[in-house]
């Protein structure tokens, strides 16, 4: 059988999430961040769960909505027991898919080696993202492994820059590319500006393109992620100069940015390389930290769909 949750299967959902995907899991021992990441709206629980024939859970699949009405959402945690039904998956896939009437599913940090076959079986599109960065100058580096300091000049662009601090000083007239997901400003208080454990800076250039940037410590190190960009992506290279001096003034390694559906000459304006072309590690994992390169998977049902980081459940705390 294959429901919506409720607020007294949350329990249930979290042994399942311990016991089933990984023990010592944040949403497996945080009720508090689990009710943030799941209940949005009218305390309804954005998961859909399957119990077999001993009404035990065999499968659980959860979402982020981006508008009120749920029909345009990332999956944020899929998960069917091998032991149970083999289209325990597919048919808790088709359940959300099918009650919500979703117009977009856009998902990143998807494994394609486990769902990939049933996102092409819905003619989904799937790939890897795009890792780009850009370094600080620094005489020594402690968390990239840095073998080509190479930083590319970029045409000095003079803009004006304003830290938001609500979600009420975007402009309301602020106009999102048509290839990326809308975010409404009710989307990007909760996301960003109230995410309990993260602290997120939003940067409005010129009133027409937005940087969302999360600061990582390690080892007494640090380096800025960029985990998500709104607005006019041909300005990228707007951001170049303001996050040099930041980077600058406080002693920071480097910027890097994950995306895909931005034409790569748009970062390479910017001054970012991909991580492909160069010899250097920078890395995705902190908690525990390993240094190396990390791919990160997308899906979507709309091809050609511009996703970020910070999209999805993908940029939270382990």
């Amino acid at each position: 059988m294959i429901k919506f949750a409720a607020k007294e299967d949350i329990a249930e959902i979290m042994d399942f999430i311990e016991n089933h995907w990984k023990k010592g899991h944040i949403l497996a021992r945080n009720r508090e961040f689990f009710e943030y990441l799941y209940i949005t709206d009218f305390d309804r629980v954005n998961f859909a769960i399957s119990r077999n024939n001993e009404n035990k859970i065999n499968g659980v699949i959860g979402y982020i909505p981006y508008d009120k009405d749920h029909t345009i959402i990332s999956l944020a945690l899929w998960k069917a027991l091998s032991s149970q039904d083999s289209f325990v998956g597919m048919e808790l896939f088709e359940f959300l898919t099918t009650k919500l009437n979703t117009k977009l599913v856009a998902t990143v940090g998807v494994n394609i080696e486990t769902s990939g076959e049933i996102y092409l079986f819905f003619d989904y599109e799937i790939g890897k993202m795009n890792h780009y960065f850009r370094l600080n100058k620094k005489d020594n580096y402690e968390i990239a492994l840095v073998l080509d300091n190479t930083i590319d000049s970029v045409e000095f662009k003079n803009t004006n820059v304003k830290e938001l601090k609500s979600v009420d000083e975007i402009p309301d007239n602020f106009k999102f590319d048509e290839n990326a997901i809308l975010k409404s400003k009710s989307y990007l208080k909760r996301r960003y500006f109230n995410h309990p454990v993260f602290k997120y800076n939003l940067y409005l250039f010129d009133d027409d393109l937005i940087a969302i940037t999360r600061l990582q410590e390690y080892n007494h190190a640090k380096c800025l992620r960029l985990v998500d960009i709104l607005g006019d992506y041909n300005k990228i290279y707007h951001i170049t100069n303001f996050f040099d001096e930041y980077m600058h003034q406080n002693d920071i390694e480097y910027i890097d940015c994950y995306n895909t559906g931005i034409k790569e000459k748009e970062f390479k304006k910017a001054g970012f390389i991909e991580i492909q072309k160069s010899k250097n590690i920078i890395p995705e994992y902190f908690a525990p930290f390993e240094k190396r390169n990390i791919d990160i998977c997308y899906s979507s049902s709309k091809h050609g769909i511009i996703l970020f980081k910070g999209d999805g459940d993908m940029d939270r705390p382990n």
